[in-house]
C-alpha cells in the first residue's frame, strides 16, 4: 500500500488561537475508527482547516493584521504564502512579483506586523515589507541583479560587417571571474571575495568608489590587445583599477600600494551586510530566524548566532543592538581562562521576544557529553513576565520568577498528561484571558490551562490528528500592539 499523502493542516480556535501541523491522514482502515471517536468526542473548540497548496510544503509562521483581525497571512517552504480574509476560514494563494524575479525557491521564515506594516524575511536572504496592511509587498533592498550584458556594436552594412571587439565583460565572464577570486574565510563567497590585491570587497558594491566596492579588470589592458573573456579577467578594488589605468604585468606590491588603507573588523563587516542585504551569511553559522515589526517603518530581527539588528527606515538601513553575539561572549569568556567554561559552537534554533523586549533563545551546540539526558525543545515568556520551558520527552517547567527583573535560574516542573510525546509550543492569550494558555506538541498533543499554567487538562481535538502541532500563535497578540 502506498503510504497517505502528506497534508498541512491549520487549526482555528474560537478564541482565535492558531496553531499549524503537518498533517498526514491515517490509512483507510482508521477512517472508520475515527469516525465513530468523533462522534463520542468532538473536536471541541477547534475546527480544522484544509489549505490549497502542494504536498511536502511546511507551514512556518501565521500573523494577523492588528488593524483588521479577519485578515491573516501563513508562510511556509516553497516561497508559500496564503491570506484570509475572514479570520482563517479560508485561505487563498498570494504570489509576490519581486519575490520571484530570480531563480531561487525562497523559504518564507517569518512575520510580523505592526499596524498596516508589515515584514517577511525568508531564506535565501529575502526581506519583503508592506505598509498597507499587506496590499502590496516590495523588497527591500532592491534585486542584486547585476546590469545586463552589453550589446556587441556592429559597422555598417556597406563595410566589412566585422564585429567589433567587446570593450566589456559580459554577464558570464563576471560569474567566473567572481568564482575564480580568492574566498573570504568564514564569509559567503557569494558576497564576499577578495580581489588580486588581497582586499575585500562586496558584490553588490560594484563600480562605486569606497574601499569595499570593486570593478572587473581586464589582465591585459584592453588598449593593449587585451580581449573580455574570462581568462583575461580579475576583481579589483576600484581605487587599485583607476590607479593601475593601461599598466601591463604590473607586480603584486604596487598593486598593494595602491589600495585602501581602512580595513574592517568582523563586526563592522556584519553591520555593512546586513544594511546591503537585509542579513548576515555566515557559512554554516548564521541565518536570520525571526523578525518582529515594532512601529512606523520599524522592525527587529535576530539571527542564529545571537545577533539583534533594528531598522527605523523601512529597512534600508539596519544598526546592531547588542555589542556582540552570544558565541562572541562565551567565547571571549573561554579564552579569558575562567573555570567551567567551554567552546561554543552552537545556533539558536528558537527565539521569543517579550513585549517589552526581552528575548529567550534555545540553541543547539555540536554533539558533547552531559550531565542529563534531557534537552530543552523550546522557552517562551507567559503572560505574567515569567518564562515556560518545555523539554523533550513531555516535560513542561515554569520559572519560579515573575516579571523581567526577578527570574531565576529556577523552574517548577508541572505534571502534564502528554503521553509521553514532546511538547513543542506553548501559546497564551495575553491581555484578553492572562490566566488560559494552550500547550501543543507531537502525535496531537493538545492542553489547556486556565490558571496560569498550574494544572492542565488534556483537550481531544487533535487526538485523532496523525500530526505534530508545532506552533501556536495569539490573534489577540495581534490585536494589542
Amino acid at each position: 500500500m502506498l503510504p497517505s499523502p502528506k497534508l498541512n493542516l491549520l487549526g482555528i480556535h474560537r478564541d482565535s488561537l492558531v496553531e499549524m501541523a503537518d498533517y498526514k491522514p491515517p490509512p483507510p482502515q482508521f477512517r472508520s475508527l475515527r469516525k465513530a471517536l468523533a462522534a463520542e468526542d468532538p473536536l471541541s473548540e477547534w475546527e480544522r482547516v484544509f489549505l490549497p497548496i502542494d504536498p511536502g510544503v511546511v507551514l512556518l509562521d501565521i500573523a494577523f493584521v492588528p488593524d483588521d483581525p479577519s485578515h491573516g497571512f501563513l508562510l511556509g517552504t516553497r516561497q508559500t504564502l496564503l491570506e484570509t480574509k475572514d479570520g482563517g476560514t479560508t485561505w487563498a494563494s498570494r504570489s509576490i512579483p519581486s519575490a520571484e524575479d530570480e531563480d531561487f525557491n525562497y523559504r518564507f521564515n517569518s512575520i510580523s506586523f505592526k499596524g498596516k506594516e508589515g515584514w517577511i524575511i525568508g531564506k535565501p536572504a529575502i526581506l519583503l515589507y508592506t505598509p498597507d496592511a499587506g496590499d502590496t509587498w516590495k523588497r527591500i533592498p532592491l534585486s542584486s541583479q547585476l546590469p545586463g550584458d552589453m550589446f556587441h556594436f556592429v559597422r555598417d552594412s556597406r563595410s566589412s560587417k566585422k564585429e567589433e571587439r567587446p570593450r566589456f565583460f559580459d554577464s558570464k565572464a563576471k560569474k567566473v571571474c567572481w568564482d575564480n577570486a580568492k574566498k573570504v574565510p568564514d564569509r559567503d563567497p557569494e558576497r564576499w571575495r577578495m580581489d588580486a590585491a588581497g582586499n575585500i570587497v562586496c558584490k553588490r558594491l560594484h563600480t562605486c568608489n569606497g574601499c569595499l566596492c570593486y570593478e572587473y579588470d581586464h589582465i591585459i589592458p584592453f588598449s593593449k590587445g587585451g580581449e573580455s573573456v574570462a581568462e583575461n579577467c580579475q576583481i579589483l578594488q576600484t581605487r587599485v583599477n583607476r590607479l593601475k589605468s593601461d599598466q601591463n604585468k604590473i607586480k603584486q606590491g604596487l598593486l598593494e600600494g595602491y589600495s585602501c588603507d581602512l580595513k574592517f573588523t568582523e563586526e563592522q563587516l556584519d553591520i555593512i551586510e546586513m544594511a546591503v542585504y537585509g542579513s548576515v551569511i555566515r557559512p554554516g553559522r548564521q541565518c536570520i530566524v525571526y523578525i518582529k515589526a515594532t512601529g512606523e517603518k520599524g522592525a527587529e530581527l535576530v539571527t542564529d548566532q545571537g545577533a539583534i539588528y533594528v531598522t527605523s527606515n523601512g529597512g534600508y538601513n539596519w544598526k546592531a543592538a547588542i555589542q556582540e553575539t552570544v558565541s562572541a561572549t562565551l567565547n571571549r569568556t573561554v579564552s579569558s581562562g575562567i573555570s567551567g567554561a567551554s567552546y561554543y559552537t552552537g545556533t539558536f534554533s528558537t527565539v521569543n521576544r517579550s513585549p517589552e523586549g526581552k528575548y529567550v533563545a534555545v540553541a543547539y551546540k555540536q554533539p558533547h557529553n552531559r550531565a542529563v539526558a534531557r534537552r530543552i525543545q523550546n522557552m517562551g515568556w507567559r503572560a505574567e513576565g515569567g518564562l515556560w520551558l518545555v523539554a523533550r520527552g513531555g516535560g513542561l517547567y515554569l520559572s519560579k520568577g515573575t516579571g523581567v527583573d526577578n527570574i531565576t535560574e529556577d523552574f517548577e516542573e508541572i505534571p502534564v498528561q502528554s503521553r509521553g510525546f514532546g511538547i513543542l509550543d506553548v501559546g497564551a492569550i495575553p491581555n484578553i484571558v492572562s490566566d488560559e494558555a494552550w500547550a501543543a506538541g507531537g502525535s496531537g498533543v493538545l492542553l489547556k490551562t486556565t490558571n496560569s499554567g498550574k494544572t492542565w487538562i488534556r483537550d481531544r481535538a487533535a487526538d485523532n490528528i496523525a500530526a505534530d502541532l508545532y506552533s501556536l500563535h495569539s490573534l489577540y497578540s495581534a490585536l494589542m500592539n
